[in-house]
């Protein structure tokens, strides 16, 4: 069972969708709990915005990082990866980052924290670039890796915010210092692989 499960782990963190026909659907599940997800970033928007029901928001945090997760399990199971679902899917991911920043600076206006923030920023910017272009075609372990990084450095801000409600701009600080570091580095890589990708098939034209 162990055995399976992290069989079942590595290959999600691979990403899968790439073994997967795509359909030219948007009704299907898995693009529902993303757009469940969405709707869950957005009341969590609302709830640091208006300061109300303050200690629902690590809750919400829980609840779209599961929908991150399930839509991509769904997807597998029932074979309903779709080219609508693979845009919305980073979408989803990259409005959730942006409310993240928002709560942080909501939080504290600190320089250092706002510094951190604009450089994780700026290096989101660039893979969005990318993506649009279509240089970035599928999900990588680089991606998930970052993914991650994101949801447990927000799950720590959050609680130690509104659940422990300590000094925590020190902290803050901190983890959107590595947040930052896990952009830069994703961006990193995923230029220097597009741009190896390009060389190499200049390369092979006559």
């Amino acid at each position: 069972m162990v055995k399976e499960l992290y069989k079942f782990s590595l290959r999600r963190l691979q990403g899968t969708a790439g073994e997967f026909q795509l359909l030219e659907r948007w009704d299907t599940i898995p693009n529902a709990i993303t757009v469940l997800g969405m709707v869950g970033i957005l009341f969590y928007a609302w709830l640091f915005a208006t300061n109300s029901v303050t200690w629902l928001i690590p809750l919400v945090h829980i609840g779209i990082l599961a929908t991150d997760a399930l839509d991509g399990i769904v997807a597998d199971k029932l074979n309903q990866h779709s080219r609508p679902g693979k845009y919305l899917d980073p979408v989803r991911d990259r409005m959730h980052a942006g409310a993240l920043f928002a709560n942080f600076m909501v939080v504290s206006a600190e320089t250092a924290l706002i510094i951190a923030l604009a450089i994780a920023i700026l290096a989101e910017m660039w893979i969005a670039v990318l993506a649009v272009r279509g240089m970035v075609r599928n999900a990588h372990s680089v991606g998930k890796v970052r993914a991650m990084v994101y949801a447990v450095c927000g799950l720590v801000a959050l609680v130690q915010v509104y659940w422990i409600e300590e000094e925590t701009v020190a902290y803050l600080t901190t983890l959107a210092s590595i947040m930052a570091a896990a952009s830069i580095g994703a961006a990193t890589f995923y230029t220097h692989h597009t741009y190896a990708r390009n060389a190499g098939g200049a390369e092979k034209r006559p």
